[in-house]
């Protein structure tokens, strides 16, 4: 909440009329199964993200642990647990995989003006 805050995020919303939802409260979750994955089995969701058109927006940049992100890592913050560290020890970018392989969005827009390289997310150049 407080990073959605910081960005504006909120009153953005409250100005166009468009409700901002934490997936970590949403009661209602569904199992999806990952036939094939590379790291997981199965993930937990929140229904309504299977039943929506995502839309997936990300900055271009690099991550130490991915190479780069692009859309795909986006697709990690449905996962509605509040500590995802345990997906990062089993190796984030075959997470990464088996969530893209359930979970597609309808539409992936990459802002690449200004791009990020080097040690990123945090500690990338932007150029």
């Amino acid at each position: 909440m407080k990073r959605f805050e910081a960005t504006g995020m909120i009153e953005m919303c409250k100005r166009n009329g468009v409700e901002w939802l934490n997936l970590r409260h949403v009661e209602d979750k569904v199992k999806l199964d990952i036939a094939g994955g590379e790291t997981l089995g199965s993930i937990t969701v929140p229904r309504l993200v299977t039943e929506a058109a995502i839309i997936s927006a990300a900055k271009l940049k690099t991550h130490t642990a991915t190479t780069v992100t692009l859309g795909l890592k986006n697709m990690f913050g449905l996962l509605p647990d509040k500590f995802k560290a345990k997906y990062h020890a089993r190796g984030i970018s075959g997470v990464i995989v088996d969530i893209n392989t359930v979970l597609r969005p309808k539409l992936t827009i990459i802002d690449g003006f200004i791009a990020m390289e080097g040690n990123g997310p945090v500690n990338g150049d932007c150029s």
